[in-house]
């Protein structure tokens, strides 16, 4: 009887009638034991039948159940399917043959590529859904999650991204108190409920324990004696029943019966069945989940009619219900108790018999084997639950394959020759699972036993293990340790084992970048595709073509680069590995902007976001925000390039990638470097070099030419320019460097010969386009800057025909500010030409960049030609006034409410170019405190899962406003949104760790910070132009400041006085 969920039910019908419409979601209900989650489920299972909808039901059972991995979905699935695995390729098409396979226990092999394989398996049980729910709507019922692996876990909520849009409702039951805080599998859960309804389920209230204890022992209580059963129960419906039930026995009042724990309600029921039923309920609860009545009967001793009653007996009891040839119980509460209430001993003894049983899958067995120790054979054990673990990795499910191979090696000695083949095995499962460090240690182990036993195929797989950190889409560099392994294995290695040996060389060549030995890089990546070529190895041709475009970066191989990428992605899509996918994507979205070709490239940008979004791995999906700012360039858009830039960064920690980390910094410094604030950019990118030598992969030489360089650095630089450019590497940096350099001669106006140098290196390559690094920013044609050393070098014919090329080819492929940016250095070319009809022309090419620059918001660019560097004397004023202050800028006043952030920017502002300490800023109150060490971490896996998923619907909301022309929307959400980005960014380090609070300077780091940010949305609010020139200028961190990029002065009047 279902009492006191009336809103719930109210709820849950709503949701049922939304799925005619082809609306479905995710209704996640929490209680705690007993409390009616299952009852619930079966309630809406009811009326979703009642509706026409297909029903799957699954259930999680705990660890000592032996159930294997994905346990619930394999139920659900078994419900598709009717029986027949293979219906399941009839409703999802090819998709679904992963998830046929796992509903018939039969597992395709796997390769060692981590972290993305599982894809493939996911996307089938979505293919089984959707084509379920084109016939009628599909209705997905999943009890006790609290036990499920995480792999479920995991496919539930790459599920959840596309119920929306589906005719499919999950509804899950979650126990409260069953999973330790701030575990994985509690923020997977935090995740998951966090994408649909989270409905907690309360104790019943008086009226309803009225009417339960009615229905289950036929007593009638009035009001007072029901409220006191609901405060002695905690409303808890079972325990009310069986308070109800104890008191009808006895003949007394109910709430003089003393309400027991679960198990000890349920135990007293079982004690009531006949000696066969209990029995056959002992051995039910030792097999576990679906037990089958065959393996059940003979284990308890029965058969023909006995069998028949004591199953009977148990459903008549509600403790069980049978389906097919299975015995569930009603209720993990049931098995528990009966567990629990079995002497140990006999526990054994059913186990080992229990392992012997037909049709069980190897986590089954192994955990029978387990739980049967020491009775059992511990070589039996340890292969049962090896074979359990590949079975799990072979699934999908690496959080439990990583569980079982640690539960085989605490099994086996160190000294045992086994213990090499557990230790890789257990090192895959940790790469799977995402840990990297772990990984590595268990690897390094196995290249040991390898060295020891002189394995040339063990130690080749460890070092591959060892250096496959991130699985291929980003190579470790400078890791000697994992540069020394592979070169060693693939010398032990020699010619045997073609596919083996491909990977080594395709690993070693990325790891050898940017060292003293990238000069073998070429070769090996050439030798790599030969014999890739040569055996026939697919999987061995996509890494070896990857590294090949890897080893060929420069603007001399982009239509090379472009083809492979091509080929790249063709052999994953045959291979199904998204992994290897979005490889070849990003390889080929590079070349593919190099060549101008931005809609063949937004084709791939597209394709790689969708796959990316659906894996939902950092790793991948940071490349998605970083795009956005890239696309963001492109139009001039550098407020949403900025605020790309921190997410990028924010994401780089939970990415464990230095690429996101560099690629932000590099992001942010553009929007920059287009305001004409060189200096200020420069200084960023330095700071940074040091954690990030990535950036300037030629130790920083070539950078002292840059803009934003202090002149007498790039006077010292300009006598070696010859050497610099002989030495610097011609890779996907060369490009770049080369731009950094043309724009550093003209920021200095540094003439002649230098110029002329850069001019021929450069000038092959004037059909490209300039990309830096993986997508961090996009300049334009190369003809720009060779229009910019050609009229250094004093060829102004030349430079006017370079410029002629940029107009068109910028142009031409839809880049408004590189052509802006274009305009602006052809009319400096003019006037410095002077040549007749050149002012006119110089007019007309300044007006119309400069009406870019007006629309875009890079008001710093309006002097014309570049950036002043004279303090603008245009008046500005910042005033704090009785009812807060007025802030005057570019002739326009507007007054902002008193937020403590305009104090902030008042000391900022009256001290251009100065860094002020936080401290400084927030006063001795926040700092005086000492603290002892730190308080941890700043925010939790949970809380920045929560954080990236408000900032996915804080986008789409500011999408919408900006669409419906919604200021005050837009204003709200873009203000919590970069709130929420500082947040996240504040969470980690430069270096991708996370931030530790407690110490006084990362306190006032994070408030002035917030204050800052809030001040500034305010003034944006009601001065748009000022906000924007803030938001450029104003920098935030341990040190903050005001660095305008042409120097602009300020009258500030604070309470402190009047300061300029």
């Amino acid at each position: 009887m279902l009492l006191g969920r009336t809103s719930v039910l109210e709820r849950a019908d709503a949701l049922l009638d939304g799925l005619r419409d082809g609306r479905g979601g995710l209704l996640w209900v929490r209680g705690d034991a007993g409390i009616g989650k299952t009852t619930l489920l079966t309630e809406i299972g009811r009326r979703a039948r009642d509706r026409g909808a297909a029903v799957l039901r699954g259930a999680a059972a705990d660890e000592s159940a032996g159930a294997p991995a994905f346990w619930p979905w394999t139920q659900v699935l078994r419900h598709a399917a009717a029986g027949d695995p293979q219906s399941l390729v009839a409703l999802g098409g090819a998709r679904a043959r992963q998830a046929a396979e796992l509903v018939a226990d039969a597992h395709p092999a796997m390769d060692d590529e981590p972290r993305a394989n599982r894809f493939p398996l996911f996307d089938g049980v979505q293919a089984v859904l959707d084509g379920l729910a084109a016939e009628f709507p599909v209705v997905v019922l999943l009890d006790d999650l609290h036990w499920a692996d995480e792999g479920s876990l995991h496919l539930l909520r790459f599920l959840t991204s596309g119920l929306a849009d589906r005719p499919v409702l999950v509804v899950g039951a979650w126990r409260d108190h069953e999973v330790a805080p701030g575990s994985d599998r509690a923020a997977l859960a935090g995740e998951i409920a966090a994408a649909g309804e989270s409905w907690p389920l309360a104790g019943l209230g008086a009226d309803d324990v009225v009417a339960l204890v009615a229905a289950t022992g036929g007593q009638r209580i009035d009001a007072d004696e029901a409220t006191t059963v609901a405060s002695r129960t905690g409303g808890n419906p079972l325990f009310v029943s069986e308070m109800a039930r104890l008191a009808a026995a006895r003949g007394a009042a109910v709430s003089a019966m003393v309400p027991d724990t679960a198990q000890g309600t349920i135990r007293r029921r079982v004690a009531r069945l006949p000696q066969p039923a209990q029995r056959a309920l002992t051995v039910a609860a030792v097999l576990g989940p679906g037990a089958g009545l065959e393996a059940m009967g003979g284990l308890a001793g029965l058969s023909g009619a006995d069998l028949t009653a004591a199953v009977d007996a148990l459903v008549a009891s509600g403790l069980a219900r049978q389906e097919g040839d299975r015995l569930v119980l009603s209720h993990a509460l049931v098995r528990d108790a009966v567990y629990d209430a079995t002497p140990a001993a006999s526990r054994r003894e059913l186990h080992l018999a229990a392992a012997d049983a037909p049709g069980l899958l190897p986590a089954e067995v192994a955990g029978h084997l387990v739980r049967a120790l020491p009775v059992s054979d511990r070589d039996r054990v340890v292969d049962a639950v090896e074979h359990a673990a590949r079975a799990a990795r072979e699934a999908y499910a690496w959080e439990d394959a990583a569980r079982l191979y640690r539960q085989a090696l605490d099994l086996v000695p160190a000294g045992d020759p086994g213990r090499a083949r557990l230790l890789r095995g257990a090192g895959a499962a940790l790469l799977d699972a995402g840990d990297l460090e772990g990984a590595r240690v268990l690897y390094k182990e196995a290249a040991d036993h390898a060295r020891r036993s002189s394995d040339a195929v063990a130690l080749a797989e460890a070092a591959l293990g060892f250096a496959a950190g991130l699985g291929g889409f980003e190579v470790r560099l400078f890791d000697r340790e994992q540069n020394d392994l592979l070169a060693e294995a693939l010398a032990a290695l020699g010619d045997d084992e073609p596919a083996l040996r491909v990977h080594l060389m395709a690993r070693l060549a990325g790891g050898l970048a940017f060292t003293e030995e990238s000069g073998r890089i070429p070769a090996l990546a050439d030798e790599a595709v030969a014999l890739a070529r040569a055996t026939g190895d697919a999987r061995a041709l996509g890494a070896a073509l990857a590294a090949h475009c890897d080893a060929f970066a420069g603007p001399d191989h982009v239509d090379l680069r472009e083809a492979e990428a091509t080929e790249v992605v063709a052999v994953a899509r045959q291979l199904r590995d998204p992994a290897l996918e979005l490889l070849g994507l990003r390889l080929r979205v590079i070349a593919r902007w190099e060549r101008g070709a931005l809609l063949d490239a937004d084709a791939d940008v597209r394709a790689f976001g969708a796959l990316a979004d659906r894996l939902g791995q950092p790793l991948y999906s940071f490349y998605v925000p970083l795009w956005r700012g890239l696309a963001a360039h492109v139009v001039g858009d550098l407020a949403t390039m900025a605020r790309c830039a921190d997410e990028v960064g924010s994401m780089a920690g939970p990415a464990d990638s230095r690429n996101a980390a560099a690629l932000a910094i590099v992001q942010r410094a553009w929007t920059l470097i287009e305001r004409g604030s060189t200096v200020a950019s420069m200084r960023m990118v330095t700071a940074a070099f040091g954690e990030h030598a990535e950036i300037a992969p030629d130790g920083g030489n070539f950078v002292a030419l840059y803009h934003g360089q202090d002149p007498a650095t790039r006077a010292r630089a300009l006598p070696h320019v010859p050497r610099l450019l002989a030495e610097l590497p011609r890779d996907k940096e060369w490009l770049p460097n080369l731009f950094g350099v043309t724009e550093g001669l003209l920021e200095g106006d540094v003439r002649g010969e230098p110029a002329r140098l850069v001019y021929d290196e450069l000038a092959p390559y004037g059909h490209l386009f300039l990309v830096d690094g993986i997508g961090a920013g996009f300049m334009g044609s190369v003809e720009r800057p060779l229009g910019v050393l050609a009229m250094l070098a004093g060829d102004h014919d030349a430079a006017e025909a370079h410029f002629e090329r940029a107009l068109v080819a910028n142009a031409g492929v839809g880049a408004p500010l590189a052509l802006a940016n274009t305009r602006r250095q052809y009319a400096e070319l003019l006037r410095r030409r002077d040549a007749p009809g050149d002012a006119v022309r110089r007019d007309e090419q300044a007006r119309l960049a400069e009406a870019f620059y007006r629309d875009a918001g890079i008001l710093e660019r309006l002097a014309g030609g570049e950036a002043s560097t004279a303090p603008s004397q245009t008046a500005a004023t910042w005033r704090r006034t009785g009812a807060g202050w007025s802030v005057t800028y570019l002739a326009r006043t507007a007054d902002v409410p008193p937020v403590k952030g305009m104090a902030d920017l008042a000391r900022l502002l009256s001290r251009p170019g100065e860094e002020v300490h936080v401290l400084d800023l927030v006063g001795p109150a926040a700092g005086a405190a000492p603290v002892q060490g730190d308080l941890g971490e700043v925010l939790d896996d949970r809380a920045r899962a929560a954080y990236r998923q408000r900032l996915t619907d804080l986008d789409e909301r500011i999408a919408d406003a900006e669409a419906d022309r919604d200021d005050d929307a837009l204003a709200r959400a873009t203000e919590e949104r970069d709130f929420l980005v500082a947040e996240l960014t504040g969470a980690y380090g430069l270096g991708g760790r996370p931030r530790k609070a407690g110490d006084p300077a990362e306190r006032a780091r994070t408030t002035v910070t917030s204050r800052i940010r809030d001040a500034v949305s305010r003034v944006e609010r009601v001065h748009p132009d000022l906000g924007r020139h803030l938001r450029a200028s104003v920098r935030t961190g341990t040190f903050c400041s005001y660095s305008p990029e042409r120097p602009q002065a300020w009258e500030v009047v604070s309470d402190a006085g009047p300061t300029s």
